[in-house]
């Protein structure tokens, strides 16, 4: 369907730009727990820090976009965050990726990616 070609074209922008724009390793994709999926899991190797990565996208026809983020999914996000814990032994940050998707209005199959980003603060 469109929706999850969609998440899957968003998520590999989401993989792209954490490993050029910033240098990170994207070591995990798409962790699935009973309770949650984690989309990406990356290493900053520079801090050493383990972020778990939520990308969220949508399709739009202007560059104007807000925020989009549920407190229920920030909190289900920690409890992921604490479950990779336990699991691993590591502590991780959580990153917030909205990319939003533009398709060019005079070629249709040419797209551009805006992506915003924030942590996700304890």
């Amino acid at each position: 369907t469109e929706k999850v070609f969609l998440g899957r074209l968003c998520e590999d922008f989401a993989f792209h730009y954490l490993e050029t724009q910033k240098e990170w390793k994207v070591i995990g994709r798409n962790i699935r727990f009973k309770s949650g999926e984690v989309d990406l899991v990356a290493r900053d190797p520079q801090t050493g820090a383990r972020w778990l990565v939520e990308v969220r996208g949508r399709k739009s026809t202007s560059r104007e976009t807000d925020w989009w983020i549920s407190s229920s999914k920030i909190r289900k996000l920690k409890m992921l965050a604490n479950l990779m814990t336990a699991k691993r032994g590591w502590s991780y940050r959580i990153l917030f990726l909205q990319i939003q998707v533009i398709e060019s209005k005079k070629n249709p199959s040419q797209v551009q990616a805006t992506i915003k980003e924030f942590e996700i603060q304890d």
